[in-house]
């Protein structure tokens, strides 16, 4: 407050202390308003007047760093207009509770250090946002994206990758086999934007890879993919579909778990206010801002059910925190029969074995599936073996596979490993040689397999390392390569950041009152003792009262001690009629000034005049004859007319300063 300009500093003071004599020590006038602010009586008459814009305005305060007007004039923009936005805080300014803060870093409105504790308590992202708490509907569908949708949907593709025409364009018998298989996927809508979309988040995640309308499986990455947690994996995918810029998934999935985490239980919001809750958690989640679409990322959550509508209110999807619960286990999401067939829930968490072994019937509300010769051999050939598939069963599934199971797939196995292709390099030892290369061991470490008496097979890309153990034994015979071959892609890394889980809205055992329209100031009867104590006393002016009472209704008086003469300064606040220049000078008082607005009467066409309640921004001349007054008639609408075809205009004091 010390560095607010003087004349504003001294209409606080006048205002709030009831008259200052000059000369005057600033820090003895601080320290008396401050003790009177902190007085009981005072405290719950300025609580009285906080309403539920207020609360929402100094809750965005409280959570942006040092926001200005425009940010808030931005995020309450589906709420508020820019002029309604600009008024409150005013009022809050004058009313002490915020301030514009200039000296730190990043200059920006701040809470007053006066703000009583009774009011900051009450300041929660909770205010921000207009939740609806009413009964959840049953959702009428799934949430497509999960463990089984995308086992199913992989299974597919391993049956064959071959999805697209020569052009590039998706093939009408796939897309007519999705329809078939995933009946309430939305696979059929043309342009069929489900089904690019979903491509495009597993390339994204280099969990497919495509070259030139041709898709190929990425195996490491689907392998380490395959090794996270449910709530890992489901964060990713979801990511994924909100940006195709890898860079961006991990902010994308930290920002959709802070969603789910922090959504109040069986609250709702209409689409402003799930934009609004969207841009808060950004806010707090990302340690960057990326500019992330908040619409497209809405888009997308409605698009796979994420979230569900009711008369236009979001909520989100009652399976979703049960899909992200990383207490909740895997076991009993999987079937297993001994018909071979095959039955998952939707909270089956991913598994690459379950994928490439299985052959897709139908996906509704659980997901039909079947082990055949054909699927089992895509395994095989996927680099796969049944070691791995029995393991993933057991240990991530609680499962036992049925006998005939087991040998059927036995059977399978060692019918197709009965031709077997390897890939490497074949060193071959004279027998003098071999007991030398057996002894050494840091050598046979590096040997893939033994084909034959002194037959070895070895990886190309590990010929550095097996040359110089050869080395260490004196064989400097094999020849080096400059060219050491095709290197094994390192599998990407999927990691999210660690979630503290807390929360950023704070508990309590009730919710807010559920508010459908703006809630305006209540009847305070200690206002209306105010207002007949200004109206009774004959010292104050028409316009004097006026201001007095104006004050009043904004909030900035509340104690009978502020009513005194001389704390209001007289000055003109009418020209009417005939007095061009008047008008002039009392339009150029005001520009610029936030404290004041206009009352403008202009005549009709009919002859009839009217009065507009307008904020000015400028005057300027037109033509060398005609000067124009233009601004921003409340509560937003452009405003321009000629000065000289006002016939009165009033000065209004809307403000302190």
């Amino acid at each position: 407050m010390r560095g607010l300009p003087e004349s504003a500093f001294m209409e606080i003071m006048n205002n709030y202390l009831g008259g200052v004599k000059t000369p005057y020590d600033k820090n003895e006038l601080l320290n008396r308003l401050s003790t009177q602010l902190q007085l009981p009586k005072n405290i719950e008459r300025i609580a009285s007047r906080i309403n539920r814009t207020d609360l929402k305005l100094l809750s965005a305060v409280q959570w942006f760093s040092n926001p200005d007007r425009n940010v808030l004039i931005d995020f309450f923009s589906g709420s508020l207009t820019p002029s309604e936005v600009t008024g409150r805080l005013v009022n809050l300014e004058e009313r002490l509770l915020i301030f514009y803060d200039r000296t730190g870093q990043t200059p920006g409105l701040v809470l007053s250090p006066l703000l009583a504790e009774e009011i900051f308590q009450k300041l929660s992202p909770l205010q921000i946002i207009q939740f609806r708490y009413q009964s959840n509907p049953a959702p009428q569908e799934m949430p497509l994206i999960n463990g089984s949708f995308l086992i199913c949907f992989l299974s597919l593709l391993n049956e064959d990758i071959r999805i697209c025409n020569n052009d590039g364009s998706i093939k009408k018998k796939f897309t007519s086999t999705l329809s078939r298989i995933f009946p309430a996927a939305g696979f059929t809508d043309e342009p069929n934007e489900t089904l690019h979309l979903l491509l495009n988040a597993l390339k994204t995640l280099a969990l497919l890879s495509e070259n030139s309308g041709k898709w190929h499986l990425k195996m490491e990455n689907l392998k380490a993919f395959s090794h996270q947690e449910r709530r890992e994996q489901l964060l990713l995918l979801w990511g994924a579909l909100c940006t195709r810029e890898f860079s961006k998934v991990q902010d994308c999935s930290n920002l959709i778990a802070a969603l789910v985490d922090q959504f109040p239980p069986g609250a709702g919001v209409n689409e402003c206010n799930l934009e609004s809750l969207i841009l808060l958690l950004r806010d707090r989640v990302l340690e960057e801002d990326h500019h992330l679409s908040t619409s497209y990322i809405i888009k997308i959550l409605k698009h796979f059910h994420f979230i569900t509508e009711d008369r236009g209110i979001w909520y989100l999807h009652p399976m979703i925190p049960s899909l992200l619960d990383e207490k909740r286990p895997a076991h009993g999401s999987l079937f297993l029969h001994a018909t071979f067939d095959v039955n998952l829930t939707p909270d089956t968490p991913f598994s690459l074995p379950l994928a490439m072994s299985l052959t897709t019937d139908r996906y509704d509300s659980f997901a039909q599936l079947r082990l055949t010769d054909a699927s089992f051999r895509r395994l095989l050939k996927a680099g796969l073996t049944l070691d791995e598939l029995n393991y993933e069963i057991s240990e991530r599934y609680a499962l036992t596979l049925p006998q005939n199971i087991l040998f059927s797939l036995k059977d399978w196995e060692a019918d197709y490993g009965g031709l077997r292709l390897w890939k490497g390099i074949v060193l071959q030892v004279c027998p003098e040689r071999i007991p030398l290369i057996q002894q050494n061991k840091r050598l046979m470490e590096l040997v893939n397999r033994k084909l034959g008496e002194g037959i070895y097979l070895l990886a190309e890309e590990d010929r550095e390392e097996w040359e110089e153990a050869m080395q260490e034994i004196g064989i400097e015979t094999v020849p080096r390569t400059e060219n050491p071959g095709r290197k094994v892609p390192k599998a990407r890394e999927y990691r999210l950041k660690e979630n503290s889980q807390t929360s950023f809205f704070p508990e309590t055992s009730s919710h807010p009152e559920d508010y459908t329209e703006e809630e305006e100031y209540e009847d305070n009867p200690h206002d209306e003792k105010l207002k007949e104590l200004v109206r009774s006393n004959k010292t104050f002016s028409e316009d004097e009262k006026d201001d007095l009472l104006g004050r009043i209704d904004r909030g900035v008086i509340y104690q009978e001690s502020q009513i005194k003469p001389g704390i209001i300064r007289s000055e003109l606040t009418i020209v009417k009629g005939l007095d061009y220049q008047g008008k002039l000078r009392m339009i150029q008082s005001v520009l610029g000034n936030r404290a004041y607005q206009l009352e403008v009467t202009l005549p009709t066409d009919d002859y009839d005049l009217i009065t507009h309640r307008i904020i000015p921004r400028s005057m300027e001349q037109e033509k060398d004859t005609q000067t124009m007054l233009t601004g921003t008639e409340l509560p937003d609408k452009p405003f321009s007319c000629p000065v000289r075809k006002i016939s009165r205009i009033r000065k209004i004091r809307s403000s302190l300063f």
